[in-house]
């Protein structure tokens, strides 16, 4: 026993010992000071992060997303033991917004709530702002054709080149998945991929085009309020040159001996204005119309059509012509 009281007396004279000593005791006493002279406190954690969700809500059974709010951030003031707040970070403080009562797509003005998660002793005075507003909506995917479309495309003056409509230069670029909320889907009036070239072209070009969405006034929507399958594509803008051609009407069957000028009169048109790529038309240098010689009789008028080659169009956009043709008086054998 006089042992031991000799080893703690002896501490005491420790320079280390004592030192240590020295600072848990101001520790403590510093600890029963604050909280008999100072038991409460008040603190505020400013810009705290107000997030919103519909999980496990009657809002989240209807379908309903949350897709913008008016506030990210507030301010929440707490009280309680100072030795309590003091220790307190930003992460002990959750806000909640009251979502139980939404079941319809809208703009809804929300309680907030916000409590300490490490400590039920601290209080919350005050969450401001006390209240935000949140716009439910039904999120959806839709299917929209696009229309391409080029500016500032010219020709060279004098060159007999033509501009067309733009194409697309992969056939699945022709359509785009488009998702978002559903009153802001049912704005979009069409889809354009507008590729701005503002150049002299000789020749057909590929260009960039960027999808571009607009309602029904021809109004530019927010790209933003959507979440589009891809922002762009590639459009081809045609550029062609123009041909006059000969119609030459042919009969098949014809009987041995017999040309095909012993069985036409007449025919209503002799030339045709053609158009497509230059290198394509190079290659075209008649247009046939087939009739078998079994399906006419003498002295008669037939219309049929004149079907441009593949790849060319007519002058006037089309690819086929009405033709008369009649056939002399005397069927020959």
């Amino acid at each position: 026993m006089t042992f031991k009281k000799d080893s703690m007396r002896g501490l005491f004279y420790n320079k280390k010992f004592v030192s240590a000593f020295s600072l848990v005791a101001a520790f403590i006493f510093w600890l029963v000071i604050t909280i008999n002279q100072n038991p409460e406190r008040t603190r505020v954690f400013s810009n705290l992060t107000v997030s919103v969700t519909t999980e496990g809500t009657a809002a989240e059974e209807f379908g309903l997303q949350v897709i913008s709010q008016d506030v990210d951030m507030a301010n929440v003031t707490i009280s309680g033991p100072s030795y309590v707040i003091a220790s307190l970070s930003a992460a002990d403080i959750s806000i909640t917004a009251d979502v139980a009562d939404v079941n319809k797509a809208g703009v809804r003005e929300i309680d907030l709530t916000a409590r300490c998660i490490s400590d039920s002793s601290v209080k919350v005075l005050s969450v401001s702002p006390a209240k935000i507003k949140v716009k439910f909506d039904y999120v959806e995917s839709r299917t929209y054709k696009i229309t391409p479309e080029h500016i500032g495309v010219t020709v060279p003056e004098g060159s007999g080149l033509s501009i067309e409509a733009a194409t697309f230069a992969k056939s699945s670029d022709a359509e785009i998945n488009i998702s978002g909320p559903r009153t802001e889907l049912d704005k979009i009036a069409s889809v354009k991929a507008v590729a701005n070239v503002n150049s002299v072209l000789s020749e057909t070009g590929a260009f960039d085009a960027d999808i571009k969405l607009f309602d029904v006034d021809g109004k530019q929507l927010d790209a933003a309020n959507y979440t589009l399958g891809k922002t762009t594509v590639k459009i081809t803008v045609p550029i062609y040159a123009q041909k006059n051609v000969p119609v030459v009407v042919v009969f098949d069957n014809k009987p041995s001996g017999r040309t095909d000028d012993d069985i036409l009169r007449k025919q209503s048109v002799t030339k045709v204005d053609i158009k497509g790529h230059a290198d394509l038309l190079e290659t075209v240098t008649s247009i046939y119309v087939n009739i078998d010689y079994n399906d006419i009789e003498p002295n008669q008028k037939y219309e049929k059509a004149i079907i441009a080659p593949s790849g060319t169009k007519f002058s006037d956009g089309s690819e086929s012509l009405p033709i008369i043709v009649e056939t002399k008086r005397y069927k020959l054998w």
